[in-house]
């Protein structure tokens, strides 16, 4: 879990950076970013046939689903550098069932490869938190998948804390295992 009164001070290595809410015109964006991502940072976690599946317009179609769904409460930021879409992160209320009312969660976040280690992960972090206290929780949560140690090296310095929670949940012929935060 991650205490909302931490307020961790974004450093961008890039002037051109910015964080805005996710529009419907995004999806595609934030679908490229989420398959180009995922295929980069899972390879070796999950199987490679699974990764090489991942369909852009597949994820295009859903991003907008849920961008255009008025009764979700779940907010999209993206994160831009020189105006195109480099990373997204969702938020919503904790979907756990052992989670507090104040408990927010951030449900997803994702930097392109070619982004990372330019500060927009960050940047986008502080965005996410900042606007998880705005809505009026006090603790959040994430779920990382056990085996991204990548993952893990950005998020635990950034006050996250494992806090033993594990969960399973099957896919096509094989499982995800991922820990809460």
């Amino acid at each position: 879990t991650h205490s909302l009164l931490y307020r961790e001070n974004a450093k961008i290595n890039h002037m051109n950076a910015t964080v805005r809410r996710a529009t419907l015109r995004a999806a595609p964006a934030i679908a490229t970013v989420h398959v180009e991502t995922g295929q980069d940072a899972y390879t070796g976690l999950i199987p490679d046939e699974y990764l090489q599946n991942l369909s852009i317009a597949d994820r295009t179609t859903k991003w907008q689903e849920m961008l255009a769904d008025e009764n979700s409460h779940a907010i999209c930021l993206v994160g831009l550098i020189d105006g195109k879409v480099c990373g997204w992160s969702s938020l919503c209320k904790c979907r756990d069932a052992n989670s507090g009312p104040k408990w927010g969660e951030l449900g997803g976040m994702y930097i392109h490869p070619s982004a990372q280690g330019k500060g927009l992960g960050s940047l986008l972090m502080a965005e996410s938190l900042a606007l998880l206290r705005k809505e009026g929780y006090s603790q959040a949560t994430l779920w990382v998948l056990t085996t991204n140690s990548s993952a893990r090296a950005f998020y635990e310095p950034r006050g996250w804390r494992v806090e033993g929670k594990t969960k399973t949940e099957p896919r096509e012929n094989f499982e995800l295992h991922a820990t809460r935060h």
